[in-house]
């Protein structure tokens, strides 16, 4: 019950940021001289790789975030770090593929940068995804 609260708090956090984001976001807002607040649409996967903005890419894109999630439940273990790993990933694809739905694309705001060097711009599911996979491969060394 637990991790459902919780993959149900990261989800409307991250859903809350992008609609803020959606609609706050006409002009970038410059914290430092390496982050800030963008405005931005992601057809691909995370950080922008293998972007596909067709019908069929979005849709391939949602079914493979659905198949992920469905391996997580069905290949879980009872394990406090890989049960919460496996909720922090859920909750970024779940809420990665609603915004696809609402908007036919992800919407990403938070950007990093030094001088020119820009990493792709990402979103709080994005950060969920890579804490959640890297929670997961620490409680495999762990286990192991």
């Amino acid at each position: 019950m637990k991790y459902l609260l919780t993959l149900l708090i990261l989800t409307a956090l991250d859903l809350g940021t992008k609609y803020w984001a959606l609609q706050q976001l006409h002009t970038p807002w410059i914290f430092t001289s390496f982050f800030q607040f963008t405005f931005s649409t992601n057809c691909g996967i995370a950080f922008g790789f293998f972007s596909s903005c067709t019908m069929n890419g979005q849709i391939l894109l949602a079914t493979s975030a659905l198949m992920i999630c469905i391996y997580l439940i069905k290949h879980h273990t009872h394990s406090t770090c890989s049960s919460m790993a496996s909720t922090m990933i859920i909750s970024g694809a779940i809420g990665n593929v609603i915004s696809r739905v609402l908007h036919q694309a992800v919407i990403d705001f938070i950007s990093l940068h030094y001088q020119s060097y820009y990493w792709p711009t990402f979103n709080l599911a994005d950060i969920f995804i890579c804490l959640g996979t890297l929670t997961l491969l620490l409680c495999q060394k762990i286990k192991n």
